[in-house]
């Protein structure tokens, strides 16, 4: 955003965009005997835009993603999950797929810009009914389904009413085929109910350049950790496939050397590593270690989405940038006609030049009037990813990692203490 954010001063008084009225219960003679206008003098139809904090349908309580069936189609077999939905009338009960939920999170993505949708794992298809694989997807969805129920303006949307009902999922695609990005006044407007709370924690004197550069810190953190969570992955993944055809202890003990190269770098790190674990040996089966994987995963994915709602936030930045150079060369254009001697300007069309001054100014203050309502929507994205989503990616992140660490605690059997303890020191300075 260059230098461009510097301008968004939370001092300014935040102005709506101009909108023009229109009189309420016009006689109907008038109406009829209207004359026609011109395009130029036809004022742009007002949008009425449905708020995407409207609730809709009855509260959800509770949602519950149970084991899956396998059901036989024309295509093969599917795994099809039973969900038992609680409101308050009642209990029902509905069935979808994997890749239904799927689209319900990149329905709210859309929806929501800006806000951290909790990520569901990727399709699979070799292995994909694997039952200690199931049972990891059974738990993802639920933490997915729990955290939505957390935030009341994504359970209570439209989207997520319809696809926790008994409609046929046909008729949900039809909803999410109509789903589209929020026009910026929408989003602001919406924006302002949903996060009236954060009021009390913003700081009102702090530039948004400083908030944007709190983001792209806090992005470089994200980058750090993706980048370390990669490379452990990659030897766990790279261990587990290698570890079939290995039956020695010796040759299993390749994965702390290839963990060891990893920190190879790191002096102190390394040398308290190996002065601890030189000879820990892997207790654990192989879909433990492709479980292990799993949950490296889905930590590494939920961090990346970071990157995602940078990409929304750049967008709309990029909007107030090309506003602000349009306002600037308006401006160069009204200086320019004012230094005219002659009463008519142009070359091959002359044109009468107060008739042009009045075209541009009329345009400058077009700009001028988007400038406020783009500076006024840029302040509250910054503050709704400083003040609200950056600590949920934190709050995640910790979660994810007691859960790892928590997994091979819970599965460790006799003399594993050193191996726990083994993971424990590589991933405790990331818990930060």
């Amino acid at each position: 955003m260059e230098n461009q954010t510097d301008k968004l001063s939370t001092e300014e008084a935040p102005l709506d965009p101009p909108s023009e009225e229109t009189p309420s219960n016009p006689p109907e003679e008038q109406v009829e005997e209207e004359p026609a206008q011109s395009p130029e003098e036809t004022p742009e139809p007002q949008m009425n835009h449905e708020s995407i904090m409207e609730p809709k349908g009855e509260k959800i309580i509770n949602i519950l993603v149970s084991y899956p069936s396998e059901v036989e189609s024309l295509f093969g077999s599917t795994m099809i999950y039973k969900v038992v939905v609680e409101r308050e009338s009642g209990k029902e009960e509905l069935f979808r797929r994997y890749s239904e939920f799927y689209e319900l999170r990149k329905a709210l993505i859309t929806r929501f810009p800006c806000v951290f949708i909790l990520p569901v794992h990727k399709r699979q298809f070799i292995g994909n009914k694997n039952r200690s694989f199931l049972l990891q997807r059974v738990y993802e969805l639920n933490t997915f389904t729990k955290y939505i129920l957390k935030r009341d303006f994504l359970s209570r949307s439209e989207l997520v009413d319809a696809f926790f009902s008994k409609q046929d999922f046909k008729q949900v695609q039809e909803l999410f085929k109509k789903n589209r990005r929020p026009e910026p006044e929408e989003l602001l407007s919406s924006y302002k109910l949903i996060f009236s709370p954060l009021n009390s924690q913003i700081d009102v004197n702090e530039a948004a350049d400083v908030k944007h550069s709190k983001i792209e810190k806090f992005k470089q953190k994200v980058e750090t950790n993706i980048e370390f969570f990669y490379r452990l992955k990659n030897c766990v993944e790279s261990f587990s496939s290698k570890r079939q055809e290995l039956k020695v202890q010796e040759e299993e003990n390749q994965i702390y050397e290839m963990i060891l190269i990893t920190y190879s770098n790191q002096a102190e790190q390394y040398e308290e590593l190996k002065k601890s674990f030189g000879n820990m040996t892997s207790y654990e089966s192989d879909s433990q270690w492709s479980l292990f994987a799993h949950k490296i995963e889905m930590l590494i994915r939920e961090l990346e989405f970071f990157y995602e709602m940078v990409n929304q936030i750049r967008s709309y930045e990029n909007q107030f940038v090309s506003n602000e150079e349009r306002k600037k060369k308006y401006k160069d254009k009204l200086n320019e006609l004012g230094s005219a001697e002659t009463e008519t300007v142009g070359f091959f069309k002359r044109q009468n030049r107060r008739e042009v001054i009045q075209k541009y100014q009329d345009l400058l203050f077009e700009t001028e009037q988007k400038s406020v309502f783009w500076k006024e929507l840029l302040q509250m994205i910054y503050n709704v990813v400083i003040h609200s989503e950056l600590d949920i990616f934190k709050e995640r992140k910790k979660d994810r990692y007691s859960e790892i660490l928590k997994d091979f605690g819970e599965k460790k059997r006799q003399n594993l203490g050193d191996y726990f303890q083994f993971w424990t020191t590589i991933i405790k300075p990331h818990m930060k």
